[in-house]
């Protein structure tokens, strides 16, 4: 079987190469894997780049040659879907990836004009605690970010990096927010928190009844 796996990593189409890849990889760990899906960050389709991205973040392991080279290069990518999703797949990796932290602050938070993208490095930087302490500066200037998605995830990095309370007043604020993105990650996050302070928020919020969600519009931006 794993010979056939082997021959199936050729596959004309990329989305099989990864999917046969990932298989390949949970089967054996094999150096072939991984390397089938760094390649396929320089694919032309950026559906395929992003798919790429999640799934070195989400299953493979940071320590292997190539993948977070690969991920902070797509950093740079010119499909904004590519740059958030490797700027997840990061974030999912942990601190282990923390040689890419300079490039998710430098190159991203400072010059990035895509909203999505923005919340996707303020949650890798999050996620990638104790590496990322020193990005606590420009997390706190995403609080001010006019993305109310934006101002949640970072909210929660700051907490996750600093416990600044600072980020526990963004999170509270946020509750009534008009983007109901941006409320869900901020309920979750002081639930989990479990701040006695928050539960009359909570609960006031969950009995808002002008806070019922309704679908995001592509083309609308929601603000708090």
């Amino acid at each position: 079987r794993l010979h056939r796996l082997r021959e199936a990593l050729e596959a004309a189409d990329p989305n099989v190469r990864i999917r046969i890849a990932l298989a390949l990889w949970n089967q054996n760990r094999e150096a072939a894997a991984v390397d089938t899906v760094v390649e396929c960050l320089k694919d032309d389709d950026p559906a395929v780049r992003s798919f790429a991205a999640l799934t070195l973040g989400f299953s493979f392991d940071a320590d292997r040659p190539g993948v977070v080279k690969g991920l902070t290069a797509a950093l740079e990518d010119d499909a904004s879907e590519v740059r958030s999703a490797a700027a997840e797949a990061l974030g999912r990796l942990g601190p282990a990836a923390k040689e890419a932290i300079p490039a998710l602050i430098e190159r991203t938070l400072e010059s990035e004009p895509e909203d999505a993208v923005h919340s996707s490095v303020v949650e890798a930087l999050g996620l990638m605690w104790p590496a990322s302490e020193a990005s606590t500066d420009q997390i706190l200037e995403e609080l001010q970010h006019p993305d109310p998605h934006v101002r949640v995830h970072a909210a929660v990095a700051l907490l996750k990096i600093s416990n600044d309370e600072t980020g526990l007043a963004v999170l509270e604020r946020n509750l009534r927010s008009r983007n109901p993105r941006a409320r869900i990650v901020a309920a979750e996050a002081l639930g989990q928190r479990g701040e006695p302070r928050s539960v009359p928020i909570l609960l006031d919020a969950l009995l808002d009844a002008t806070l019922s969600d309704r679908p995001l519009a592509s083309n609308e931006r929601y603000m708090a």
